[in-house]
Order: C-alpha cells, then sequence, then structure tokens
C-alpha cells in the first residue's frame, strides 16, 4: 500500500497515462480485501486520487515546484519555434491539425485519469463503512458529484456507485445531498429508459441492502477486479438502478433529505421508474 502511495504521489502524478496504471492497480488492490482498502486510506492516497478528479492538470502543476513558470517559458519558446516552421515550410494547416490532435489526446489520457480515480475511490468504498469517514474528509463526494455532471460514462458509472456505497448512514446521506448531488442523479434518470419490473426490483434491492450485501446485489463479481476502464469505457448497465436507488436511500435514511428529493422531481421520477 505504501509503494503504490508513493507511485501515485510521485513521477506518476505529472503523467496521466502512468498514474492511470498506478491508480488501476490501486483499484485492484482495495477490491482484494477490507485490510487492503484501509492500508490504502492510511498511506495517504485519497489526496491525489480526489486531486486527479476535480482538477488533474492544476495538480499535475503543483506537484512540479517552479513548473508553472517553466511551463509558461516552455509554451512561449515552442509558440516562436511553430511559428518559425510554419513560416519556412509553409504547412500551417497541417501544423495546426497536429496541434488538435496533441491537444485532444491530451484531454482523452486526462479524462482516463479521472475515471480511473473514480473507479479508485468506489473500490475504497465498497462494502466498508471504516474508510467512508476518511474519503468524506478528503472532499471526495464533491469530486464524485462533479463526475456525476460533467464526467465520462466509465468516470459516471464509478461516481454513482461510490455514493451509493458511501450512503451507508443518515450522517453521509445528508452530506452526499449536501455536496449536491441530487440534482444530477435526478437529471441522469431523466434520460435514460424507464426500467422494466425486474431492474426496478433491483433498485430497491441496492437501496434497502446492508452494506456487506450491496456489493453483490451490483453484481455476482463485485468483489473481484474489475477491467481497466478503457475495456468498460462505455458500459454503464447499473446507471438507472443505481440512480433510483441513491434517490430512495438518501430519502430514506435522513428526513432532511427526502424534501430535497421530492423539490428536484426526483420523487416523482421514482414513481415513474419503479412503477
Amino acid at each position: 500500500a505504501k509503494r503504490l502511495a508513493g507511485l501515485l504521489d510521485g513521477f506518476s502524478s505529472r503523467t496521466p497515462g502512468l498514474a492511470v496504471r498506478v491508480m488501476a492497480t490501486c483499484a485492484a488492490f482495495a477490491a482484494d480485501s477490507h485490510a487492503n482498502q484501509v492500508a490504502l486510506v492510511r498511506s495517504g492516497t485519497l489526496p491525489t486520487l480526489v486531486g486527479w478528479i476535480m482538477a488533474p492538470e492544476k495538480q499535475a502543476v503543483a506537484q512540479q515546484p517552479g513548473a508553472a513558470a517553466a511551463s509558461a517559458s516552455s509554451a512561449a519558446a515552442s509558440t516562436a519555434a511553430a511559428e518559425q516552421q510554419l513560416q519556412r515550410r509553409g504547412s500551417r494547416d497541417d501544423t495546426a491539425a497536429t496541434e488538435t490532435n496533441m491537444a485532444t489526446n491530451q484531454a482523452n489520457e486526462l479524462e482516463c485519469a479521472q475515471a480511473e480515480a473514480a473507479h479508485a475511490l468506489l473500490r475504497l468504498a465498497t462494502d466498508n463503512p471504516a474508510t467512508h469517514e476518511a474519503i468524506i474528509k478528503a472532499n471526495a463526494l464533491q469530486a464524485l458529484v462533479g463526475q456525476l455532471r460533467t464526467g465520462t460514462a466509465a468516470a459516471r458509472n464509478h461516481a454513482v456507485r461510490a455514493l451509493h456505497h458511501l450512503a451507508s448512514s443518515p450522517e453521509t446521506a445528508a452530506l452526499i445531498a449536501e455536496a449536491g448531488a441530487i440534482a444530477p442523479v435526478v437529471r441522469l434518470l431523466e434520460e435514460l429508459p424507464l426500467m422494466d419490473k425486474a431492474r426496478a426490483g433491483k433498485a430497491v434491492k441496492l437501496a434497502t441492502a446492508a452494506p456487506a450485501e450491496a456489493a453483490a446485489v451490483e453484481s455476482p463479481a463485485a468483489a473481484a477486479a474489475p477491467p481497466p476502464v478503457a475495456e468498460t469505457a462505455d458500459k454503464a448497465p447499473l446507471e438507472a438502478e443505481l440512480g433510483a436507488a441513491i434517490l430512495l436511500r438518501l430519502a430514506g435514511q435522513c428526513t432532511a433529505v427526502a424534501p430535497l428529493v421530492s423539490s428536484e422531481g426526483g420523487i416523482s421520477l421514482l414513481v415513474r421508474q419503479l412503477g
């Protein structure tokens, strides 16, 4: 656990592609046992994971002393060199296309890093209330809610599952609501097709399952290490069930949250979704 935390906080923090690999290893390690989850949390992985989710490009700069000035200087030098090259070769369009492709690749790497960080948080939170307090103190709720709003399909799926596990008590349910989770979950459900009876029943089971049972309800293989993000980027079969389960759990765990769910249209939406 300490070695993984060191890798995550070291040079991998400046390289999204390498960070994805380290975070995937953290997720697999956490999935092995409750002891591994606790060990990773105690080793200090949470701030780095949350940092990647909330602003990975800012974190990469923050990890390097003087990196901002160096980056600005390097960017200026690169721009001057590029302009000279354009004048010599007359290939402005080709260069612009190359720069666009590089920017797109960088954005994709950062999105993968955000998704894998959310995945690691999910594995740390799964079926283990002992890690929830530390995860919440690390501002993970705000980071996960942000992924519900703007994340990729993979990041959104990891985030909704993580929030479902974290909503294990009235106190955490209230904190999740305060973090702004209700509105994006409602929007998520509004965009998805209505569930059939079997899926609606699964949503209710998810909402009422004890922490030790939730993973088994999600998937018989939930305790096993999932495949890398690249293999699951467009697969989010549980979004509807988990979205409904979160709203049910939030409203049921904390009476103060129920009016918030209702005011966002969550109650009427649940009626339509669950039949």
